[in-house]
């Protein structure tokens, strides 16, 4: 559920956390495709007191950031995770097996 409402919020919220600098001129599927590739590629961390550069092919950049895409989905299969036993104690305890 937890999951769902995350999910949920960054896609409504008009102060989406993950931006993606995207061509005035592309079209509404393009941009789509854009942030759709966004979300799902290896983001970075760009802090917002120092001035932004152009990297070159090639260049690393410092502060990757792996996790951020998928921390919704790894939080949401450990909840399923946790309440499985509880789910299967109160089936086994609704149909008599457990007394």
């Amino acid at each position: 559920m937890i999951r769902y409402l995350n999910s949920a919020h960054a896609i409504v919220d008009t102060d989406f956390p993950m931006q993606c600098w995207i061509p005035q001129e592309f079209t509404r599927s393009w941009e789509e495709y854009a942030e759709n590739y966004c979300w799902i590629e290896t983001t970075y961390f760009s802090p917002l007191d120092k001035q932004l550069h152009i990297s070159t092919p090639g260049e690393s950049r410092t502060h990757i950031v792996r996790y951020y895409q998928w921390a919704t989905i790894v939080l949401g299969i450990q909840a399923a995770a946790f309440y499985f036993p509880c789910f299967i104690w109160r089936l086994f305890q609704d149909s008599g097996l457990l007394t």
